[in-house]
């Protein structure tokens, strides 16, 4: 159940509104995931060819098409999505909560 409602609320979290102009990721008060689990961030509008990618993957592994981040081990990662051929970027800090946090054991 936590882990459902963990993934519903970085989704809506974590949801870029339609009328960006240019491809932004909003989070607040940031994307979280536990480790060993997973998040997806979106970016709107999706611009093709565009990747993810991570700055410290040992953290926050990301796949690179779709947006979906895998906490690795406890800290912090920027995800940069990147695009226009490599020339524009935008990133977003991941946090990663240790298995037994309070965030991840619900109390």
């Amino acid at each position: 159940m936590k882990n459902t409602l963990l993934t519903f609320l970085a989704a809506i979290l974590c949801t870029v509104p339609s009328f960006a102009q240019t491809p932004t990721i909003t989070c607040i008060p940031g994307p979280v995931v536990c480790k060993r689990q997973t998040i997806t961030l979106n970016a709107n509008p999706v611009q093709s060819g565009a990747t993810w990618s991570s700055s410290k993957a040992n953290i926050a592994s990301v796949d690179p098409s779709s947006g979906v981040v895998t906490g690795n081990d406890q800290g912090s990662a920027t995800i940069t999505y990147t695009y226009n051929n490599g020339a524009s970027f935008v990133t977003q800090t991941v946090n990663v909560y240790g298995t037994y946090d309070i965030y991840c054991t619900g109390g």
